[in-house]
Formats: structure tokens, C-alpha cells, sequence
């Protein structure tokens, strides 16, 4: 084989060389996905234990979890204020912010809900969101991950439905 000077490298050294970076700089990319995804699912998971510490901060001050009439189901109907009727908008308890869409990693779906009906202010309330590439635990197939009014918090397989307002 050709060298490229008396003390230098032959072609097939700097290929061996440049495929070994190769398969090093692979290594490290994936190495990053993964802890970025376990970043961003326990960022998820803060949030939403910020969101049960406000909403007891919300209950302490109302007694209820939005006023009746109010559980639109909305983590964000655009009318943030003072002990608001939804809990989801209170700004004395940080929920209005805790909740909202933008404060989460990207491509995750938060889900809102309370059992505040026409009749009845809510005794109950349940708050989802998506996690990025599953969870891993009990249930390693579920997406999201929830907090609800009975303490409750732990991975889920779906989103909750306009009336879940528990985890389980």
C-alpha cells in the first residue's frame, strides 16, 4: 500500500480511524435523544405536580375546583384572572400558568379536566399530558401522565375524555 509520507498513514489506517469516530459519534447522538426524551418527560412530570399543588392552593381559597357551569374542560380558555371561575385560569394560584401549552416541551398535549357541571361546583379534577416516547415503569406502553384531586399520579395508556376526572 502507498504511504503518504515515511512516518504518515496509509489510506485504509485513516478509513479504520474514520469509521470508528463514525460509530462513537452515533453512540452519542442517540445517548443525547435518549436523555433529552427523560429530560422532557420529567419536566412533564414537575409541571404536573405543580399543577396539584395549585389547585389545592385553588380549593384552600374556594372550596371547589372551578365554580359550577365552569368545567368547559379547557386547560386555557383565555379569560385568566383572580380566583376565576375555572380553575384552569386562576392566576393566584400560578394554575392559569402551570397549564398552559407553551410552558411544556414541544408536541405535548395537555388535557384539563374538572366535574363542574350547570347544577354543582367541582369536587374533582384530573390534569394529563403527553410524554415523550412512552413511559417506562408499570405501564411502559402508556403516553401520558396524570395527577388528579385523590393524589393520584402515574402514567396513563390515553388522554383523559372530556369527563375523566380521575387517573385510575
Amino acid at each position: 500500500m502507498k504511504r503518504f509520507s515515511k512516518k504518515g498513514f496509509t489510506l485504509i489506517e485513516i478509513l479504520v480511524v474514520l469509521a470508528i469516530i463514525g460509530v462513537l459519534a452515533s453512540i452519542i447522538i442517540v445517548s443525547v435523544n435518549t436523555t433529552t426524551k427523560k429530560a422532557n418527560n420529567a419536566k412533564v412530570k414537575a409541571q404536573l405536580e405543580q399543577a396539584r399543588n395549585a389547585a389545592q392552593i385553588y380549593y384552600t381559597s374556594n372550596l371547589h375546583y372551578g365554580k359550577a357551569g365552569s368545567g368547559d374542560n379547557s386547560c386555557d380558555d383565555g379569560t385568566p384572572g383572580p380566583n376565576a371561575d375555572n380553575m384552569f385560569d386562576d392566576t393566584v394560584s400560578n394554575m392559569d400558568f402551570i397549564v398552559k401549552q407553551s410552558n411544556y416541551p414541544s408536541n405535548t398535549a395537555i388535557s384539563c379536566r374538572s366535574n363542574a357541571t350547570g347544577g354543582a361546583d367541582a369536587d374533582e379534577y384530573a390534569v394529563s399530558a403527553t410524554l415523550t416516547g412512552g413511559s417506562s415503569g408499570a405501564l411502559p406502553n402508556a403516553d401520558n401522565w396524570c395527577v388528579d384531586s385523590t393524589g393520584f399520579s402515574n402514567a396513563i395508556a390515553d388522554p383523559l375524555n372530556n369527563n375523566d376526572t380521575t387517573c385510575q
